[in-house]
């Protein structure tokens, strides 16, 4: 039986991924990494931050109210995608650009912001894109039907990084008469 909440955020994380999509709607493979386990985005190391994100659920509900009668259950879950940059002082490396390598690190406060938001408007275009969602393949099943943008979007910058929030909500059906314990 699956976790409810690993089987959306596996699907999330394969479409920031480039693991899944459709041509036009999908990430390139490594545009994005995940964050490792035992770090947040706030504490993975400054030089392996960039680009690496974490899916964080915040919240649910139900979008009618449950009926015994019925076999499956609508619901939403509240969900932030936060993405860390590394941020670096212009002038830091010599080669003309600002960064570990060429595509990495801004220099400027300006560039941080331009790359975040372009990337929070394709993250919000590729999840909600019709044909990135539908049944997720788990027993029981679950059947995503719409990603939808909460248009509360963030970017907070710190010393070396800077953090953008992607807030969105899952729209979904569930079986009710599965367990979702993640046995």
């Amino acid at each position: 039986m699956a976790n409810l909440y690993k089987a959306l955020r596996t699907r999330i994380q394969d479409l920031m991924l480039g693991n899944v999509g459709y041509s036009g709607r999908a990430f390139i493979v490594g545009r994005f990494k995940t964050c490792p386990q035992d770090k947040t985005i706030e504490t993975v190391p400054e030089n392996d931050c960039e680009r690496a994100f974490r899916v964080i659920f915040t919240g649910s509900e139900e979008l009618e109210a449950w009926n015994s009668l019925c076999d499956y259950s609508l619901e939403k879950a509240q969900f932030e995608i936060k993405v860390a940059y590394q941020y670096t002082k212009g002038g830091m490396f010599p080669d003309g650009y600002e960064g570990y390598e060429a595509t990495q690190g801004n220099g400027d406060i300006d560039a941080l912001n331009d790359r975040a938001m372009t990337d929070a408007v394709e993250i919000i275009k590729i999840l909600s894109y019709h044909e990135n969602f539908g049944i997720i393949q788990v027993s029981p099943v679950v059947d995503v039907f719409s990603f939808h943008p909460l248009n509360d979007n963030s970017l907070d910058v710190f010393k070396d990084r800077a953090i953008l929030t992607v807030k969105m909500e899952a729209f979904y059906r569930i079986s009710t008469s599965s367990s979702y314990s993640g046995v």
